[in-house]
């Protein structure tokens, strides 16, 4: 869920030097320690090295198949969905099995939103939803989390994904208040306050 920065929150300057900083801070701190010691003694890092390359082999075939098993049943649920014939360039379903609005393809992003949105949150959550196809998320979140696939056991990958969503997330919000008059503006952060408690008709994830 996005966070608005222009609303007394962190700037996404500010949230994303931090992330950037922890991340890369705690992967040096980690290097130096373990480097050091695996380059001296070369036979043993192999030894131990062995194993777990199966286990990371295991690992990165679970987080594979447990990927595409969510695509199928997410295409499952999409099936009922109706397009909305509206006049934006982009394609948008409506669907009654989900509960927040999402970028969905690669070569071919669609948007879909929940059905029984009003017509005031359908309107922010297609310029929110647009602003993330624009943008690229749709393609980036899937590379993040093919880096996620390969680095199943690091929890630093995990820390990182976390924060880059959350990145993406402050600068979709942050793009979509530039384009808002002040009223829009108070408009748009109070649907970002309901989503805090209730998913529905919320500008949701990019999958």
């Amino acid at each position: 869920l996005g966070r608005v920065g222009k609303f007394g929150m962190e700037t996404l300057a500010e949230q994303s030097f931090l992330s950037t900083f922890l991340f890369y801070t705690l992967s040096g701190i980690i290097s130096a320690l373990i480097l050091p010691w695996l380059s001296r003694q070369p036979a043993k890092a192999w030894k131990m090295a062995a194993p777990y390359s199966v286990i990371w082999m295991i690992g990165m075939a679970v987080s594979f198949y447990l990927y595409i098993r969510d695509t199928l049943r997410l295409k499952k649920r999409l099936s009922n969905a109706q397009k909305n014939h509206s006049d934006l360039c982009y394609r948008v379903f409506i669907s009654s099995n989900i509960e927040e609005a999402f970028v969905y393809g690669l070569r071919k992003a669609t948007i879909y939103v929940p059905d029984g949105s009003s017509e005031s949150e359908m309107k922010y959550i297609l310029l929110h939803e647009t602003t993330h196809v624009r943008h690229g998320d749709h393609i980036l979140k899937v590379i993040l989390y093919f880096f996620l696939m390969l680095n199943w056991y690091n929890p630093l990958v995990w820390l990182m994904y976390v924060l880059a969503n959350q990145d993406i997330e402050l600068a979709c919000d942050e793009s979509v208040v530039k384009k808002l008059a002040e009223e829009e503006r108070k408009a748009y952060a109070k649907l970002l306050y309901a989503c805090s408690s209730k998913a529905d008709f919320c500008p949701g994830r990019v999958m």
